[in-house]
C-alpha cells in the first residue's frame, strides 16, 4: 500500500513538473511572439486592422475583353485598364482579367458603330462600348481615346450599380457629347478650275477646328460661314468668308479657326493641271 502511494506521488510530481516546464516554455514563446508583432506594427506604418478587414471583404470580378473590330487601333483596349484602375481606387473591388469568357463576371464588347442614339450601355454582366459613328458625311469616324475611356468608366459604374447623376462633373452624368479623333481625313484629285466643298460637321453651335491641307500644286483654301456663301462665290456674287482663316496660292495650309456649325471649307484649283491634295480636319475640344 505504501509503495503504491509513493508511486502515485512520483507520477503526480512528474506531471506537475512537466506542466510547469510547458507553462514556462509557453510564456517565453508568447512573449517573443508579442514582441515580434509589436516590432512589425511599429515598423510597418501601412499595416492597419481596417485595411485587413477591407481586403477580406473586397469583391472580385473576372473580366473578359472581346477582340476589337477589324482595323481598329489596339490602343482603345487600354480604356478598359483605365476604367478598372478608376473604380478599384474608388470602390472596394478587384477586377481580374480572364481568358475564359464562360467564367467571366463581366464581358466587354465593342461596337464600331451603334447607329442608334447611344454610345455605350451596360446590361447585367456585359458592357458594350461604341468606337465611332457615321454622323458626318456618312463616313465612319473614330471617337477620341479620351471619349471612349470616359464612356468605359461610365458603363463600369452602371455595372457596379451606380445610377445616372445630374452633376456634369460626375463620371455618371446622364449625357455626353461625342468627341472624335478627327472630323475629316481624306485625299482626292481636283481637276483644273474645280472647287471642292466640305461642310463643317460638329455637334456644337460654334467650334474650333484644326485644318491641315497639303497639295502637289498651289491651291486656294477658303473658309465660308455657310453653304449659301459657297454658292454665291461660284456664281461670282458677293459672299462672306473667314478672311483670317483663308489663304491663296499655297500648297501647305495649317491653321486653327473658330467657325460656326454651318460653315464650310472650300478647296479651289485655279491651275491648268489636276491637283492631288489631302485634307485633315479635327475639332479642338
Amino acid at each position: 500500500m505504501k509503495n503504491t502511494l509513493n508511486h502515485n506521488l512520483v507520477i503526480i510530481y512528474i506531471a506537475v513538473s512537466l506542466f510547469a516546464i510547458f507553462f514556462l516554455f509557453y510564456q517565453v514563446i508568447q512573449d517573443d511572439y508579442n514582441l515580434s508583432i509589436s516590432k512589425r506594427l511599429s515598423t510597418n506604418k501601412n499595416f492597419s486592422l481596417p485595411s485587413v478587414v477591407q481586403e477580406f471583404n473586397q469583391k472580385q470580378y473576372k473580366v473578359y475583353v472581346k477582340d476589337l473590330p477589324y482595323k481598329i487601333d489596339p490602343e482603345y483596349k487600354k480604356s478598359v485598364d483605365e476604367a478598372v484602375s478608376y473604380w478599384e481606387q474608388k470602390e472596394n473591388v478587384d477586377f481580374v482579367y480572364t481568358d475564359e469568357e464562360e467564367n467571366a463576371d463581366l464581358i466587354i464588347y465593342w461596337a464600331k458603330d451603334f447607329s442608334v442614339g447611344h454610345v455605350g450601355y451596360a446590361y447585367e454582366n456585359l458592357i458594350e462600348i461604341g468606337l465611332g459613328d457615321s454622323y458626318c458625311y456618312n463616313d465612319w469616324r473614330p471617337y477620341s481615346y479620351e471619349y471612349v475611356t470616359q464612356n468605359m468608366k461610365h458603363e463600369f459604374g452602371h455595372f457596379l450599380g451606380y445610377e445616372h447623376s445630374q452633376d456634369e462633373n460626375d463620371i455618371m452624368y446622364f449625357q455626353s457629347k461625342q468627341e472624335y479623333d478627327y472630323t475629316l481625313n481624306e485625299s482626292d484629285v481636283l481637276p483644273s478650275g474645280y472647287y471642292q466643298y466640305y461642310g463643317v460637321c460638329t455637334l456644337y453651335e460654334n467650334t474650333k477646328l484644326s485644318i491641315i491641307v497639303s497639295s502637289d500644286k498651289n491651291i486656294d483654301v477658303l473658309i465660308v460661314p455657310s453653304y449659301e456663301d459657297y454658292e454665291l462665290m461660284i456664281d461670282g456674287k458677293k459672299y462672306d468668308s473667314y478672311e483670317k482663316c483663308s489663304s491663296s496660292d499655297i500648297n501647305n495650309y495649317s491653321l486653327i479657326c473658330n467657325v460656326s456649325d454651318e460653315s464650310g471649307i472650300v478647296i479651289i484649283n485655279k491651275s491648268k493641271d489636276n491637283v492631288n491634295f489631302s485634307i485633315e480636319v479635327s475639332e479642338e475640344y
